[in-house]
């Protein structure tokens, strides 16, 4: 948890990857953090213990479940978005050459004052 703690105060310093990857593993490393601690530590069938990690691994899961359900919702958005910028830039462009055909159909007045 330090490092995620210290990649995020860092973030403008660091490659996005690097910051990235570090916090794409503090899920995996809390998981296997908890089964260690579960299996191997001598406090852990104590109840303050068991009920410290019920509610960490119960927020944990919950925050998990959270920016799950809000980057399904990003990639919708995202999903959507293309196909309207796209169809708004084809009907700029349709509209930019509608104005140069109408600026080319119009008569030359040569010497008009």
């Amino acid at each position: 948890m330090l490092a995620v703690e210290l990649t995020s105060l860092a973030r403008k310093h660091l490659p996005h990857q690097l910051w990235r990857r570090v916090h794409v593993m503090a899920l995996p490393l809390y998981v296997f953090a908890t089964i260690h601690y579960l299996s191997a530590g001598t406090d852990a069938a104590s109840p303050m213990s068991i009920g410290a990690i019920g509610v960490a691994t119960a927020s944990v899961a919950i925050l998990f479940t959270r920016r799950m359900q809000e980057m399904r919702a990003r990639q919708a958005r995202d999903a959507a978005r293309p196909r309207r910028v796209a169809a708004a830039a084809g009907a700029d462009a349709v509209a930019a050459r509608d104005r140069v055909a109408a600026v080319n159909r119009r008569p030359q007045n040569i010497g008009r004052r």
